[in-house]
């Protein structure tokens, strides 16, 4: 590991805030998924939530890209931070004085921190090359991956313990919490700011760099096509995993919050099996055949799921503790080919 990169102040400062940050936001959102369906007993419900928090990268995504851009991103960052820190603090106030959160709330609750995230997460993607030697950029992004993958690793776990054990509103407070620390650490970041005196931000300026973005995707092949097929992936796959599976999990398999938060920790151990096994597999068949194969091996991964979970397997076959480690199998396989 190169020991110059760690010793870099803003790296560490921004690494430091981004683990912070991203352990409370999977926390909560781990948490907040498992009261909803609690609460609510209705998978529409869940997906209900879902659904509501994607419409603001639906409608704002494509633009969000071009206002970040003009915006000073020390700012948008520290900022953004803190709000969501002072929201959910907030939050936590009024599940403690109500003793719920009905469904209304957290609608408003989901779509403010989608808006959130909407501008947050390209401005923090765009400090590393900022503040990280050209030469050092490689290594940098992989230590932020290997970082967040860790983070992504413990996390489903602890959520897992901590819902399970204090509820909903220690998540809540523990989050708020580790937001304030977050952009706080953010403040003392030195990130250089983007040159604009040639140019003022006008309705007419604004179109023109977002269709200058828009016509970079488009004449790369490369690029458009992965687009094409990541939307296509996360129109099939996502919802199988983000609502299916908490579904399958704790509707029809009946398991505790603990065993579904340790679920999701042994699922995360297959994205670091990806970084292994990639290396060795691109050397002997190329990148559109691996593609070709992974997608077909998803299919068939799906199709199995589907089939555990029927009556036939549950119950003349098995029991739904079987039947539950099967899921686990068959899911760890399909995480290692979307990876």
């Amino acid at each position: 590991m190169n020991l110059k990169l760690l010793k870099n102040r803003d790296f560490t400062l921004l690494i430091m805030g981004q683990v912070v940050s991203l352990f409370g936001s999977r926390i909560q959102s781990f948490a907040l998924s498992l009261y909803v369906l609690s609460v609510t007993k209705s998978t529409v419900q869940f997906a209900s939530v879902l659904a509501i928090s994607m419409l603001p990268n639906l409608i704002l995504g494509p633009f969000a890209g071009v206002l970040v851009d003009w915006w000073d991103r020390k700012k948008i960052v520290v900022a953004l931070d803190l709000l969501s820190g002072i929201i959910v603090l907030g939050t936590a106030m009024v599940y403690q004085i109500h003793g719920e959160l009905n469904m209304t709330f957290i609608y408003g609750f989901s779509v403010a921190f989608s808006i959130i995230g909407l501008l947050f997460d390209p401005a923090s993607r765009t400090i590393i090359p900022s503040i990280v030697p050209k030469e050092e950029l490689v290594e940098a992004n992989s230590i932020s991956s290997m970082v967040m993958s860790i983070s992504n690793f413990v996390t489903p776990l602890i959520a897992g313990v901590l819902y399970g054990t204090f509820g909903l509103l220690v998540i809540f407070i523990i989050n708020g919490i580790s937001f304030i620390l977050s952009g706080l650490s953010e403040m003392f970041i030195r990130i250089p700011k983007v040159d604009h005196k040639n140019k003022k931000m006008t309705p007419k300026q604004f179109v023109k760099d977002f269709v200058e973005g828009v016509n970079f995707v488009r004449k790369s092949s490369v690029i458009f096509s992965l687009i094409l097929m990541a939307l296509s992936l996360n129109f099939v796959y996502s919802p199988v995993m983000s609502i299916g599976l908490i579904h399958l999990c704790k509707q029809v398999f009946q398991i505790s919050d603990k065993s579904y938060g340790l679920m999701q920790s042994i699922l995360v151990t297959a994205t670091f099996i990806t970084p292994v096994l990639l290396p060795i597999v691109a050397k002997r068949i190329t990148i559109v055949k691996l593609l070709l194969f992974n997608l077909t091996c998803v299919s068939c991964m799906i199709s199995l799921i589907a089939f555990i979970t029927t009556d036939f397997f549950r119950v003349s076959l098995f029991n739904n503790q079987i039947g539950f480690y099967s899921l686990i199998g068959i899911v760890f396989i399909n995480v290692i080919f979307i990876s």
